[in-house]
C-alpha cells in the first residue's frame, strides 16, 4: 500500500512540476534567493537551510536561519509557495522528500 501511494506521488509531482514556474510573481522575495526555489521546484535540487525550513513549513527553524532581511518576509514566502508552487512541492518534510525524489540523476542540474 505504502510503494503504491508514494508512486502515485511521484506521478502527480512530475505533472505538476511541468508548469511550476510559469507565470511566477515572485513579489517580495529576494532576487538572491529565487534561485534555489527556482532550482528545487525545476530540478529537485535540495535548497539552503532556510529555504528548507519554509519549504518543511517549520516556522521555528526558518526563524532561526533567517538572516536579516529574511526574518521580516517569512509571510511573503508562505504566500509565494502557497500561490505560484505545486502544492506537493512543499508544506512538510514528508513532501520536500517526495519531490526530490521525483526527480531522476539525469534531471540534476
Amino acid at each position: 500500500m505504502a510503494a503504491t501511494v508514494i508512486v502515485t506521488t511521484v506521478a502527480v509531482v512530475a505533472i505538476a512540476r511541468e508548469t511550476a514556474m510559469s507565470d511566477v510573481n515572485w513579489g517580495r522575495i529576494p532576487e538572491r534567493m529565487r534561485g534555489g526555489i527556482q532550482r528545487y521546484i525545476e530540478h529537485g535540487i535540495p535548497p539552503g537551510h532556510f529555504l528548507t525550513a519554509v519549504i518543511c513549513n517549520d516556522l521555528r527553524e526558518a526563524c532561526a536561519r533567517a538572516d536579516d532581511e529574511n526574518r521580516y518576509l517569512l509571510w511573503d514566502y508562505v504566500r509565494f509557495f502557497y500561490n505560484y508552487t505545486p502544492t506537493g512541492c512543499w508544506g512538510s518534510p514528508e513532501k520536500m522528500k517526495v519531490w526530490i525524489a521525483s526527480f531522476d540523476r539525469e534531471d540534476r542540474v
